[in-house]
């Protein structure tokens, strides 16, 4: 497994949540509209997990070099 691919797939899906979060301020809120903390603190919890997948992957990807498997 290549963890770099992983790492476009993250980039992308905070990408998507990015432009989906401005489509919906855009569509039925004000200018001055701030995200609710939860919606924030949800975003960081899932950024937090993608990020440990990411390092265990990484991490069997180098041990994996290491051994020559």
């Amino acid at each position: 497994m290549e963890p770099f691919k992983n790492i476009s797939s993250i980039k992308t899906k905070i990408e998507d949540l990015e432009s989906d979060l401005t489509s919906k301020k855009d569509q039925t809120q004000p200018n001055n509209f701030q995200p609710s903390p939860t919606n924030l603190c949800d975003l960081n919890t899932d950024i937090n997990n993608e990020i440990e997948k990411l390092s265990q992957i990484h991490n069997k990807y180098f041990i994996a070099k290491i051994h020559n498997i």
